[in-house]
């Protein structure tokens, strides 16, 4: 099923990468770190970045994620491994190109718009540092 409209636009807040690794279950390579708030109705409010933590650096569990990915697909060339990460870095890429006011904003909406499922997850992998508004 595709999801159509705002509700695609809304899946992501399009606030940081650590939306993705919350979609994706990866928060326990970020335990030390506070970086989601979540209001008492369950929601999830903007992230906070503590003092000292650079974004460079912290993007790296994610990467080192997309990147394992990369691996076992060249190991039996199932491409619909992606197929799930690849449709949430589009929806996250699209809601960032409406949040973020930087001169990166044309540069998410033609990562959202990149249909092969390898070349996003790939484009994704270098861009990651960068994805947050």
């Amino acid at each position: 099923m595709k999801i159509k409209g705002k509700a695609r636009i809304n899946t992501f807040d399009g606030w940081d990468f650590m939306e993705l690794a919350i979609a994706w279950n990866l928060e326990d390579a970020y335990k030390e770190k506070v970086w989601v708030d979540h209001d008492d109705d369950g929601k999830l409010s903007k992230p906070t970045q503590p003092a000292g933590i650079h974004h460079n650096d912290d993007s790296r569990p994610i990467r080192e994620f997309l990147e394992e990915l990369c691996k076992k697909y060249f190991q039996n060339h199932d491409a619909t491994i992606f197929t799930k990460y690849a449709q949430d870095l589009r929806m996250f890429a699209r809601k960032l190109s409406l949040c973020d006011s930087s001169y990166y904003a044309p540069l998410w909406r033609g990562l959202a718009r990149i249909e092969d499922d390898f070349t996003i997850v790939r484009a994704s992998i270098l861009l990651l540092p960068c994805m947050w508004s």
